[in-house]
């Protein structure tokens, strides 16, 4: 099962601070062995979105 949330775009910062909760409800115990959780950041501009990083992290780890 795939589930998305994003953000709100900070806009005219290079310094953006986020303090952002995301709740994904649905889940069993048995579950979040397999969960994985995927974070990237992007850079937003006119002409092109580009990736800076993410990682991704296993639950069950």
């Amino acid at each position: 099962k795939k589930s998305r949330q994003k953000t709100r775009v900070l806009k005219r910062t290079v310094n953006p601070m986020f303090n952002h909760t995301m709740v994904y409800d649905g889940f069993r115990a048995e579950d979040l062995k397999e969960a994985c959780v995927e974070l990237t950041v992007w850079d937003r501009d006119r002409l092109a979105n580009h990736l800076l990083g993410g990682l991704r992290l296993g639950m069950g780890t």
